[in-house]
């Protein structure tokens, strides 16, 4: 019987270890993945874009997930020890159902309420035992029955000790496959989320926030000039040529305006002619 509960002892253990295991597993992933994208542009987003609000649900999704993880995981390491009281009540935790109707695990008794008030009797019987031997220590007779009353409670005390670890451990198991769902489920929609501001934060080239759109009607194009921000000049650099002087006023020609930007020609001297979308955080039109 020691080794039966010894055993239930080392899978409750396991079941706990494992749950730990899996939560850094996770995080592990969610790190690989934050650190192999790029979101030191998301702050060139414009507010209200479509990225931008992007930006704002995958991040909400992604802290969802995490919790979700993180409380499935805390469920399962602080999962409560079962006592005789919770077993006999009510409700009984979920998942002893089985360890409740074993007549093996009660001794022969209809239920686990019996083998409680028996327990408690025994415990009674054995302090009132202990009582009169020790009022008179020479009397065999109350000495006899003093070690049989022990003797029954430490009987009964290995029963209501291996019930306690079966329906621990069955509780234990039960809480587990509950959190491992949640957990699974939360790691899924944490990399969603990651992967939402991922997609958002980083605009493909020539893509909806720099690109070389054609509009289907041309109207009358306007000579201006554009002045690039920080996150346009990083954006262009490469596109209008690296002698192209971007830090000063570029000369261009204006084909349309539009809600996304402003869609432009860069005919600046030393730079590469180039047609694109001047979104409102890569520069202005002046």
């Amino acid at each position: 019987m020691a080794e039966t509960r010894n055993d239930l002892s080392g899978a409750r253990d396991r079941i706990r270890e494992s749950a730990k295991w899996l939560t850094a597993s996770v995080g592990a992933v969610a790190a690989v993945l934050v650190a192999g994208t790029q979101l030191s542009s998301i702050g060139s987003l414009a507010l209200g874009s479509t990225r931008f609000w992007v930006v704002v649900v995958g991040g909400l999704l992604a802290l969802a997930g995490v919790g979700a993880v993180l409380w499935s995981t805390i469920a399962a390491l602080t999962a409560p020890a079962v006592g005789l009281h919770a077993l006999t009540g009510a409700k009984p935790p979920p998942g002893v159902e089985d360890a409740l109707a074993d007549p093996y695990l009660l001794a022969g008794r209809a239920d686990a309420a019996a083998l409680a008030a028996d327990y408690r009797d025994a415990i009674a019987a054995r302090a009132q035992a202990f009582r009169e031997h020790y009022a008179d220590p020479d009397d065999q007779a109350l000495r006899t029955a003093a070690q049989i009353a022990d003797a029954d409670v430490t009987h009964l005390d290995g029963l209501v000790g291996t019930l306690l670890d079966v329906t621990a451990y069955q509780a234990l198991a039960q809480q587990w496959r509950r959190s491992r769902t949640t957990l699974v489920a939360g790691a899924a929609v944490a990399a969603i989320g990651i992967s939402m501001v991922a997609w958002a934060a980083n605009p493909p080239e020539g893509g909806a926030a720099g690109s070389a759109a054609s509009p289907a009607v041309l109207t009358a194009p306007e000579e201006a000039t554009l002045q690039l921000t920080d996150a346009g000049r990083a954006a262009l650099s490469e596109k209008l040529g690296p002698s192209c002087d971007l830090d000063g006023s570029l000369e261009a020609l204006v084909l349309d305006m539009g809600d996304a930007g402003a869609d432009v020609v860069v005919t600046a001297d030393d730079c590469t002619p180039t047609r694109l979308l001047l979104v409102p955080a890569w520069g202005a039109v002046g």
